[in-house]
């Protein structure tokens, strides 16, 4: 195993790490004796970010599950690890779960790898470092990981090797992208170059203004209307020296004044175009970022999760879905020792539909009486589990909700 090759890839995600936490470097020109004085200023928009999607994913369950997946689930703690890798998959590109012993462990793209296969969507092979305390040399290994293949799983832990078969034909590992395409099967990052471009942009600007801001709060006298023609002489006192300035070739007498102050209004306006270059990227809006405090008007609007960021959220809920049903199966077969899926389980998986629970809810006192008007010429409708969706409810909610109205219309 090439371990160099793996720590090269294992390090890809670092710059994007440094914009989450907000420990980011860049370059600043302004290098006068007061800047030298005033530290870097760091805008925190990467992880607000990240945050307004992971804030808005949590995972309902598998409906229409006829082979037990959401049980396996709840026995291998498979929701605890995606609540715990899902930041870091919006901030890396993927993130991975892994089979070790009686649970599932997360891990992210730092900590992780693997060799993406086509045909599978899924991962041909891959590795998670448990614990590496070396000193980085070149081909070294870390004290302990797992390595994942479709025949057989690799257990090394302080050089003690531990190989145990795989029956499945699927390695115990599976990988969660966000936004995943053909050119990138291992996702893209939230915080993409653009983004950190004005995000860049913005931090060297507050700093820009709070230089800009010493100079506007500190008092400096000043001489106007002093040109080259004005005689200076100096005059000795005891008291100190005076300097004398005459009148220049057109007898004007010289002023005290002060430098003008400076305005803070180029300042505001080259962070705002930075906010809307992010923004744009991001799909979030300058609410989201803390710039404006529009009070909102609806329950709406308290969510503040405009329309295409709640398509974006929505996209990365159907990739992650399918992903998180591929790692299931893995498990079911791994529980039931099954190596090939007949028509019949597939059949079933496919009918298995991976649910969220919604980005935002609905006042459903206001929408209550739409529904069952619509019950009243369309008594179906409210087995629609769209509907009850749209208005926030858990897949369990819904179950109730369709079986209260069932039995509120046997009853006219």
């Amino acid at each position: 195993m090439d371990w160099s090759n793996i720590r090269g890839r294992l390090g890809r995600s670092n710059e994007k790490y440094r914009f989450y936490f907000g420990d980011y470097t860049y370059n600043d020109p302004t290098n006068t004796k007061v800047a030298s004085l005033i530290g870097r200023a760091h805008v925190g928009w990467g992880k607000r970010a990240v945050e307004m999607r992971a804030n808005k994913t949590h995972f309902d369950c598998f409906e229409n599950d006829t082979m037990g997946l959401n049980e396996l689930f709840a026995k291998y703690r498979v929701k605890e690890a995606l609540d715990m890798v899902k930041e870091d998959v919006l901030v890396g590109g993927c993130g991975f779960l892994v089979l070790a012993g009686d649970r599932v462990m997360p891990f992210n793209s730092q900590e992780a790898t693997g060799t993406f296969d086509w045909h599978e969507q899924n991962l041909k092979d891959g590795v998670a470092v448990f614990r590496d305390e070396t000193k980085r040399i070149k081909g070294e290994m870390p004290n302990a990981y797992m390595k994942f293949t479709a025949n057989e799983t690799t257990s090394v832990e302080d050089g003690v090797v531990t190989i145990t078969p795989n029956i499945i034909g699927r390695p115990l590992m599976g990988v969660l992208t966000h936004k995943s395409t053909t050119m990138r099967p291992f996702g893209r990052s939230v915080l993409s170059k653009p983004a950190r471009d004005a995000i860049v942009d913005a931090s060297r600007t507050v700093r820009q203004a709070m230089i800009a801001a010493h100079y506007y709060n500190s008092k400096v006298d000043v001489l106007l209307g002093v040109d080259g023609s004005n005689d200076v002489n100096t005059l000795d006192r005891k008291t100190g020296d005076v300097l004398m300035v005459g009148t220049n070739e057109e007898g004007q007498m010289p002023q005290i004044g002060e430098f003008a102050q400076h305005a803070m209004a180029p300042f505001n306006d080259t962070i705002m175009t930075a906010a809307r270059n992010f923004c744009s990227d991001t799909k979030l809006s300058l609410v989201n970022l803390g710039i404006t405090s529009d009070a909102p008007q609806s329950t709406e609007a308290l969510e503040i999760v405009n329309d295409d960021l709640r398509d974006s959220i929505q996209e990365w809920h159907r990739e992650l879905g399918e992903q998180l049903k591929y790692f299931a199966v893995t498990l079911w077969m791994y529980e039931n020792k099954i190596r090939n899926i007949d028509d019949n389980l597939r059949e079933r998986i496919e009918a298995t539909v991976p649910v969220w629970k919604s980005i935002y809810r609905t006042d459903i006192s206001k929408a209550g009486d739409g529904i069952m008007k619509l019950a009243q010429i369309a008594p179906n409708i409210v087995e629609s589990r769209t509907i009850w969706r749209n208005l926030g409810l858990t897949s369990a909610e819904i179950d109730n909700a369709i079986q209260s109205a069932k039995n509120a219309q046997n009853m006219r």
